[in-house]
């Protein structure tokens, strides 16, 4: 069925979007299951108490209620380094199973898991 398509394609019989259409459109997409919580570890390096405070802190993961809130009082700046917007970033950490790591340049660590 593939390769039926594919060559038909190759010889101009239907176009690409069309291709595109009858090869995908048949699969049905699994829904992807909503996230509760978020799990955050952060380490700083060279700092043994900021380290254990931190843990201390983030020892259970936050409702991810808790960070919805928390990302509405961010502000947010027309930066080229971030490309997402707000409203994109709340509909992402939505789901399971999402995983962001971040390494600064000066040694920090954050680690941001949706469970």
């Amino acid at each position: 069925m593939t390769s039926q398509i594919l060559s038909q394609v190759k010889d101009n019989v239907i176009s690409p979007k069309d291709a595109y259409k009858e090869l995908y459109s048949s699969k049905p997409s699994k829904k992807p299951r909503k996230a509760h919580f978020v799990k955050i570890r952060i380490h700083v390096p060279n700092e043994k108490a900021a380290n254990r405070l931190l843990r201390f802190f983030f020892l259970l993961p936050v409702p991810l209620l808790l960070v919805r809130i928390g990302l509405r009082f961010v502000k947010t700046e027309t930066n080229e380094s971030i490309p997402f917007t707000k409203a994109e970033i709340l509909e992402l950490i939505s789901y399971r199973g999402i995983k962001v790591s971040v390494k600064s340049q000066s040694g920090e660590d954050i680690f941001i898991k949706t469970i």
